[in-house]
């Protein structure tokens, strides 16, 4: 009575003469450790032959494993005693309601003797599936070996399962044993069929998964050994960030130790016919990655990509790609970080589907280490691309070690032209920062092919130049020097060039440009615009891309004050700078003025500056109001003279599309 007085209960004990022998207990409610049953009534019939036995429990909780139920029965009729003292119990009946199952029912078989308690299950029904199997305790070992098939997983000790609210059926056998100095040992081979899973934030689902799980463990006081097999097949399975739909099994198996604050795993292998698999081995100790030695191969990029490798590169500029190929690769990883770094490449192709690059046929042997000596690596391809630039192949010598990778001279084929780049060097892979620098030399490349690359007017003209370092830095790519090109008969001058993010979704361009004696004749003759003779300077500041769209600049371009060249204009150019400054055209040749096909002119000059949605234009000064496109000479003089000093870029824009272009429209 002290125990259950100390326990909270209230026990009532009858004996009742009036039906015969039996022996009644009832209680309000039993509570103990981690379980907690009520109201009960325990009756025992010692009338006839052999006495029976009866348990009748309205509800019972156990709180481990958050598993509650109502209504158990368990009716033994025949409850056997010998003069030794054992009990048995061959044929007892077991029923009782434990959501979300309607309904558990059985028979069991019990025997408690002098070596210990014996319980069969033969068998339990639960819904349409079945457990049997035995349970024991004899001396200083329980034991357990049961049998499972057709087991609905939306079983009530959501605990068991972090909230994952789990479905599907469940069959197999499981064994164990557990000694009194605290060893233990288990093994068993589980199938899942049409399991699901799906976790509160979605982050974690599966659906129409069918699943074999194979597990062989030992420990004792916290610590573990063992293996366990995994193989997935059908259904869909998405842990973020990452997505498999199961069109081969996967198999995974891992095989170590597990202690407190420490994780050794001997072996581990994860593989999927035809598309990837890796194998190795790590050590996890006091919170963190001590060693790791990982060998994996993707098998087909074109498969392994979307599922295994966009997930986690997604926000980069590799994150909508289509790759074919093949890759293979070693990593060795210390306490300190990596310690070497091993990567193959055979026929991969990739192609970035926003058309911002592409690399084809690339074959690689790239090796790195952190203190060994440089290691020899190769780099090569059959094509590439830069937006609708097209590169020539080539082949990299590099050397890898520690921070730094160095990469031998190399030259491409570009705009029927070469690319060289001497001292190309990497750093900042272990910071994290990583920086670039290299040298570069333009050799014969053609305008006219640039323009055919990008469907511009045909521009004449070649490039050369010696860019004495480009460096990249904090996704930041900058040309320290200047950048000539020789157009039109002049130089157009490229100062200050910087692009952050170039290979992002929106890089972001900034530089200067410097106009040197160009030849009107030249550019009116590329672009429909009209017939203009002369010389054009000028300069462009705060030239800004963003995605490669005009964001800001301010363009001021003239004639220069001691041009060389005669100064001639046709009615057509006339016309059409008359439309860009004030949006309608001149009707020069609706006057007499139009039997004169050209005029001369003293000077021409025109500022055009973008902010934000507006353009604001000017040209030279002009006393009487508005200000000079073209300031006219000789007689008969005209004079273009714009009145707007502020349009809509769209609006300008507008007008420029009416300004037709040779086998093209300025877009």
């Amino acid at each position: 009575m002290s125990l259950l007085s100390r326990l909270g209960l209230c026990l009532v004990v009858a004996v009742s003469s009036a039906r015969g022998a039996v022996l009644a207990l009832d209680a309000a409610r039993l509570e103990g450790d981690g379980w907690e049953a009520g109201p009960l009534h325990l009756a025992l019939e010692v009338e006839g032959p052999l006495p029976a036995l009866e348990l009748k429990v309205a509800r019972f909780r156990l709180e481990p494993a958050a598993l509650e139920g109502r209504d158990l029965r368990l009716a033994c009729p025949r409850l056997e005693l010998d003069e030794t003292g054992d009990v048995r119990c061959p044929d007892a009946r077991l029923t009782l309601a434990m959501p979300p199952w309607k309904s558990v029912q059985g028979r069991l078989r019990g025997a408690k003797t002098g070596e210990g308690l014996t319980l069969s299950l033969s068998p339990l029904s639960l819904d349409g599936g079945r457990i049997e199997g035995t349970l024991s305790v004899s001396g200083a070992q329980s034991r357990a070996d049961l049998r499972f098939r057709g087991l609905d997983l939306a079983v009530p000790g959501r605990r068991w399962f972090v909230e994952w609210q789990p479905r599907g059926r469940l069959g197999g056998r499981f064994a164990g044993a557990l000694e009194t100095d605290g060893r233990w040992r288990v093994h068993g081979r589980w199938t899942l069929a049409e399991a699901a899973f799906s976790d509160v934030d979605g982050l974690r689902v599966g659906e129409g998964l069918s699943a074999v799980l194979t597990l062989e463990g030992r420990g004792r006081d916290g610590s573990a050994a063992g293996s366990v097999e995994l193989t997935l097949s059908d259904g869909q399975l998405y842990l973020d960030p990452f997505y498999l739909a199961f069109e081969r099994p996967l198999r995974v198996a891992v095989r170590g130790r597990v202690a407190p604050g420490e994780l050794r795993l001997s072996h581990f292998e994860a593989a999927m016919d035809g598309v990837f698999h890796a194998a190795g081995r790590l050590r996890w100790h006091g919170g963190r990655l001590h060693g790791l030695r990982l060998r994996a191969a993707l098998d087909d990029l074109e498969q392994a990509y979307p599922s295994l490798l966009q997930p986690v590169l997604i926000g980069t500029a590799l994150d909508d790609l289509e790759v074919e190929g093949r890759a293979s690769g070693t990593l060795v990883w210390g306490a300190d970080g990596p310690e070497a770094l091993g990567l193959m490449l055979d026929g991969v192709t990739v192609a970035d589907r926003g058309g911002r690059f592409r690399l084809a046929g690339v074959d690689a042997d790239l090796n790195w280490a952190r203190e060994d000596a440089p290691r020899d690596s190769t780099l090569a391809w059959r094509e590439a691309g830069l937006y609708r630039i097209g590169l020539g192949g080539t082949r990299l010598q590099l050397q890898a070690a520690g921070d730094r990778v160095t990469v031998a001279p190399f030259s491409l084929d570009l705009l029927d032209g070469r690319l060289e780049i001497t001292g190309l060097m990497l750093t900042g892979f272990l910071s994290g920062a990583l920086e670039a620098v290299a040298g570069a030399r333009l050799k014969g490349v053609k305008l006219e092919a640039l323009s055919r690359a990008l469907s511009w007017p045909p521009l004449q003209g070649e490039v050369n130049a010696v860019l004495p370092r480009l460096h990249y830095h904090e996704g930041r790519l900058s040309l320290e020097g200047d950048l000539v090109v020789e157009l039109f008969g002049g130089k157009v001058v490229v100062e200050g060039l910087e692009i952050q993010d170039p290979l992002g979704p929106a890089p972001v361009l900034e530089t200067r440009l410097r106009l040197e004696n160009l030849d009107l004749a030249q550019l009116s003759a590329t672009f429909s615009f009209g017939r203009i003779e002369g010389s054009l300077e000028g300069r462009v500041r705060n030239l800004r891309l963003v995605g490669w769209e005009l964001a800001a600049f301010d363009a001021e371009l003239r004639s220069p004050s001691d041009d060389p060249r005669p100064h001639r204009i046709s009615q057509r150019a006339i016309d059409d700078l008359t439309e860009l400054g004030n949006g309608v055209a001149s009707g020069l040749s609706g006057t007499f003025l139009g039997v004169f096909k050209t005029f001369a002119y003293d000077r021409l000059a025109l500022r055009v500056r973008l902010e934000g949605d507006t353009a604001h234009l000017d040209g030279a000064p002009r006393t009487g109001g508005g200000y000079y496109i073209v300031k006219g000479a000789l007689l008969p003089r005209v004079d273009v003279i714009g009145r707007n000093h502020r349009v809509a870029w769209k609006e300008l824009l507008s007008r420029l599309r009416n300004i037709r272009v040779q086998k093209a429209v300025v877009e």
